[in-house]
Order: C-alpha cells, then sequence, then structure tokens
C-alpha cells in the first residue's frame, strides 16, 4: 500500500480505502473481495497484502490456463496438417 496515503502513480493525497472490490484479469476472469487503497484522482490501485497475493495467485492460474489453451489449439493444428512436431519445429524455426 501506498505510504502516507499519497499516491505512487500521480502524488496526490487523494487515496481512499476500499474492500470487496473486483478486478478483472484477463476480460474474462475477475477477482473478487480485494480491499486496499484508490486514488480519487488518477483511479490507481493499491491493494493491501492479503489481496495482493489473492490477486498474483489468480493471474497466475488465468496465464498458465492460456498456456494450456494455446498449447492444445498448436497440437491440434499441427494433427490436422499431419505433421510431426520436428517437421513443425522445422516449418516455423523452432528447434534444434
Amino acid at each position: 500500500m501506498a505510504e502516507k496515503n499519497v499516491c505512487r502513480a500521480c502524488g496526490s493525497d487523494q487515496l481512499g480505502a476500499f474492500s470487496g472490490k473486483t478486478l478483472s484479469i484477463d476480460g474474462q476472469s475477475s477477482v473478487s473481495g480485494l480491499a486496499g487503497l484508490q486514488c480519487a484522482v488518477c483511479g490507481e490501485v493499491f491493494l493491501d497484502a492479503k489481496s495482493q497475493d489473492k490477486y498474483i495467485e489468480a493471474c497466475d492460474a488465468a496465464v498458465l490456463a492460456e498456456r494450456e489453451r494455446e498449447q492444445q489449439e498448436l497440437i491440434r493444428i499441427r494433427k490436422k496438417l499431419k505433421l510431426t512436431q520436428h517437421q513443425a519445429a522445422q516449418l516455423t524455426g523452432g528447434g534444434p
């Protein structure tokens, strides 16, 4: 959280406490029940330690889920083109 209630983004002293806030992660999922401070001037949010951990955990899970979706899509495309992994790597410049 910000020290002495000064926004680290814009320097304003107009920070207000909030609780129960919901923030979007990737436009598809969100995290609710967050608490911290929000700047009334620029809108920057400073989460408390517990909320920050909760938000980071949800963001990490969203990244891993997206990687899995991308991996499955690449596998689907490769198989549709009837390419081995080695052949696909040669075409895309990947691999040894």
